[in-house]
């Protein structure tokens, strides 16, 4: 818009009030333009970003690129490595709740995954199993005078103080609660 222009719409109008009119309708202009600079750009940028993902799209269709492919060879063997360690762990203890120990346990899933002599192991495991049993039930037999293994010193202090109480009842000094007494203790 001109001088000219603005005179012809307001004849009334002082030279002041046209130079305010102009200069508020250049800065509007000026927005207006920086706006539509701004739009123009960001268009820009979203046919550019259109074309990045229809390649992307063209490139998935066709297949999965050489990196992703590595990726996913990556995280399968590792996938695999997880499941045998907790096939592994799951044996172990499976073997264990069976009395194994956790020796023994290593020992026999080392030779399955080599591929060694099994029977040889499980030869070695059930003599390791045997002792162990026999060890137990020796622990929990009695001792040969009496006591029920819970008392090494063969003497059982219940029975002990039972004893003293019948003799007491009895009688100290005599020959009988003596007898007693020395018979238990």
């Amino acid at each position: 818009m001109t001088r000219q222009d603005v005179m012809n719409i307001f004849p009334t109008a002082t030279e002041e009030q046209i130079t305010a009119f102009l200069n508020a309708n250049g800065s509007e202009v000026n927005a207006e333009k920086e706006k539509n600079k701004e739009l123009k750009d960001t268009s820009k940028e979203l046919e550019a970003a259109q074309k990045e993902l229809e390649a992307l799209k063209a490139k998935a269709e066709s297949g999965a690129p050489d990196d992703w492919q590595a990726q996913i060879d990556k995280l399968t063997e590792a996938n695999n490595k997880a499941q045998k360690t907790i096939k592994n762990m799951q044996l172990k203890n499976d073997l264990k709740d069976k009395g194994f120990s956790n020796d023994d346990a290593d020992k026999f899933i080392k030779t399955m995954e080599e591929g060694g002599d099994i029977a040889a192991v499980m030869g070695e495991l059930k003599k390791s199993v045997i002792a162990s049993y026999d060890k137990e039930r020796m622990n929990n037999t009695g001792d040969p005078d009496g006591s029920d293994g819970q008392n090494p010193g063969g003497k059982d202090e219940a029975e002990d103080a039972y004893a003293k109480e019948i003799a007491g009842s009895i009688g100290r000094g005599t020959k009988a609660s003596d007898d007693i007494v020395n018979a238990y203790t």
